[in-house]
């Protein structure tokens, strides 16, 4: 069966209703920088860590979640990889995400018990395990 393409903000937002409806603490985490101002006075300010991941949490045992969601196809950048690692590396848990499923099979990876949080929770009309 070939799989279905998915835009990087539908994994996105998808993800995040995931995890606020199992009841994990999550966030979307914005990142980049913007122009204020015009002319001589304009400046541009940096927000976020470059290659931070789309997506920040607590786990329910403190550990942080970060997911970097994409397109089906799509592709990590290599500052992406290092936030990854590092998030790996402080014993958090880090995520590359192209479907809820991908989040799904994650989380259980890492030890996640889904059963034990908030109990059964619908989403767009299916059962969430």
């Amino acid at each position: 069966m070939r799989r279905v393409e998915l835009p990087e903000a539908v994994v996105l937002r998808s993800c995040l209703a995931y995890l606020q409806a199992r009841g994990i603490f999550a966030w979307r985490n914005g990142s980049g920088r913007a122009r204020f101002g015009s002319g001589s006075a304009a400046r541009w300010v940096q927000f976020g860590v470059v290659g931070g991941a789309d997506i920040l949490g607590v786990l329910p045992d403190g550990r942080i979640l970060a997911v970097e969601t994409k397109a089906t196809c799509g592709r990590t950048s290599p500052e992406q990889d290092a936030f990854l690692e590092a998030i790996r590396g402080a014993g958090g848990v880090a995520l590359v995400c192209r479907s809820v499923d991908d989040l799904i099979e994650g989380l259980e990876a890492a030890g996640v018990r889904l059963g034990e949080l908030i109990g059964r929770a619908k989403c767009e009309g299916r059962e969430m395990r």
